[in-house]
């Protein structure tokens, strides 16, 4: 009697061990999991900060180009107000409108300092129609046009960059509705482009 008692002590301790083990073990590889998820998740974030961080390095890049105009500063200004920021007109001539929509448009063109084919013309050239800013381009000097995206050459008007669609086959690029302007319109000549503001739809 006494030896069956002390069998059935042994194999409660027996297995009262294994089931110590069995929850011991559990316990240490549930810990180990953990350990290995959080360490995944502090990866993740940190990739996503790092992403983060790298997109606001190119935020920064794209805002270091320097603009050569504000255009929001010459847009709708009549033309005694334009010169009081980009000085008198190197150029002008009065463009007439055969449909009689509007009074005769005035190209005025500024800062002859753009050494290109067009140098007569200037650095900007501005359409006074109905007597204010509503067509207004910068030409882009040759370096410009190899250094700067596409997309990145509204910055030199004050702009964001802009996602463009080309017109065509011609390279001819265009966005819509970019900060308040109807149309920015870039046209690529291979050495040199230009880009042009248009602020309402009337003067497209």
């Amino acid at each position: 009697m006494k030896s069956t008692k002390s069998s059935r002590t042994k194999l409660w301790k027996f297995f009262g061990v294994v089931l110590f083990v069995f929850f011991l073990s559990k316990y240490l590889y549930e810990k180990n999991e953990t350990v290995k998820v959080s360490k995944v998740e502090d990866i993740q974030q940190e990739q996503v900060i790092e992403k983060i961080t790298k997109k606001e390095q190119v935020t920064l890049e794209e805002t270091s180009i320097k603009p050569i105009i504000y255009v929001k500063e010459l847009a709708g200004k009549n033309i005694l107000e334009v010169e009081q920021i980009l000085g008198k007109p190197v150029r002008s001539r009065v463009l007439g409108d055969k449909d009689k929509v509007h009074s005769d448009p005035m190209n005025n063109y500024y800062r002859n300092d753009y050494i290109s084919m067009f140098t007569d013309y200037g650095r900007v050239a501005i359409s006074f129609i109905d007597g204010k800013a509503n067509r207004i381009t910068l030409n882009t000097t040759n370096d410009e046009y190899k250094i700067i995206k596409r997309e990145e050459l509204s910055a030199l008007l004050g702009l964001p960059n802009i996602k463009l669609e080309q017109h065509g086959t011609y390279k001819y690029y265009f966005a819509n509705k970019v900060e308040g302007f109807y149309e920015v319109i870039i046209e690529d000549y291979g050495e040199w482009a230009s880009i042009t503001v248009i602020t309402d739809k009337k003067y497209n």
